[in-house]
């Protein structure tokens, strides 16, 4: 790992090895699968979400409800594994849409259930509340499979 990481540097690539994939796969998850179900269920770009602040509490919920069902799955997240997706998507450029909503301006079938769904599925699962992935979901799921 210490080899490959040292390669992937040396050739410009940013790079960093870690002993618990899990949790970094989770701490990737807190992010998109949040950003993904908002900008698809409201439709706009990130920049839009963050400047109404009712949108902006919706998609930090999201984020919160995640790190929650990771932790209750028995991930090693930090306490404060929240605050590194927030402060990524703070500072993501205003018109940045996610795939998710591509997807759905396009027709195209959605990852919802993988993203969103797992959420859901997984709160249920192991006893976490999960109201507002949940709503999203359920808004988005007509949609799943794309246009007829």
């Amino acid at each position: 790992m210490e080899r490959l990481e040292a390669a992937c540097q040396a050739a410009g690539i940013e790079a960093r090895g870690s002993s618990d994939i899990e949790a970094e796969i989770w701490k990737k998850f807190i992010f998109l699968a949040p950003m993904a179900g908002a900008t698809a269920f409201y439709r706009a770009p990130i920049g839009a979400i963050r400047d109404q602040p009712e949108r902006w509490a919706r998609l930090e919920a999201m984020v919160r409800e995640t790190a929650a069902v990771g932790r209750a799955k028995g991930v090693a997240l930090a306490e404060d594994a929240e605050q590194g997706p927030l402060g990524f998507l703070r500072k993501l450029p205003a018109a940045m849409k996610s795939s998710m909503q591509l997807d759905l301006e396009r027709g195209r079938r959605l990852e919802l259930e993988w993203l969103n769904g797992e959420v859901v599925r997984l709160g249920r699962e192991l006893g976490v509340p999960t109201p507002e992935t949940a709503a999203v979901f359920e808004a988005l799921e007509p949609f799943a499979m794309g246009a007829e």
